[in-house]
């Protein structure tokens, strides 16, 4: 399959997810679906803004579930990089707090610091897609499981 296609499989999964939360009043899928969410959710961030969007949209929440998908998707590389982000974030605390709290647009040293991991992140040249490619796949019966419920 190519990236293409593993990154579209992972957009439909997790839109069709996300319908069934909603037509479920909320309910939440449990955490091998949920993954799958993540997964979107970061490739989505991470396309657009690099990994300060990411932190700055997550808000603090799901840190150790995207890190608990990216490990079980042996996602070496944004495993890797995404650490380090968080590293940047912890090793400044009182920045990052007023990162997350202030205007994504606005001047931070922990915005900065993180615009040049994700650089680097880019300059890898390893799509996430083919990074969690195969986990996808492997968790297509699980998410189709849930769906029909």
């Amino acid at each position: 399959m190519t990236e293409a296609n593993q990154i579209e499989q992972l957009y439909v999964l997790a839109e069709a997810i996300r319908a069934a939360v909603q037509a479920r009043g909320g309910e939440p899928p449990p955490p091998a679906v949920f993954s799958i969410s993540l997964a979107k959710y970061f490739d989505y961030n991470l396309s657009k803004g690099g990994f300060g969007q990411l932190l700055y949209n997550l808000q603090g929440q799901h840190l150790d579930e995207i890190e608990q998908l990216l490990m079980d998707a042996d996602a070496k590389v944004a495993l890797g990089y995404y650490l380090r982000a968080l590293r940047a974030c912890l090793d400044d605390g009182d920045g990052y707090q007023a990162f997350l709290a202030g205007d994504f647009r606005s001047d931070s040293s922990i915005k900065d610091a993180l615009q040049l991991i994700s650089f680097e992140y880019f300059e890898k040249s390893v799509e996430f897609s083919s990074e969690v490619g195969d986990f996808v796949e492997r968790s297509r019966p699980t998410v189709e499981a849930w769906l029909r419920g």
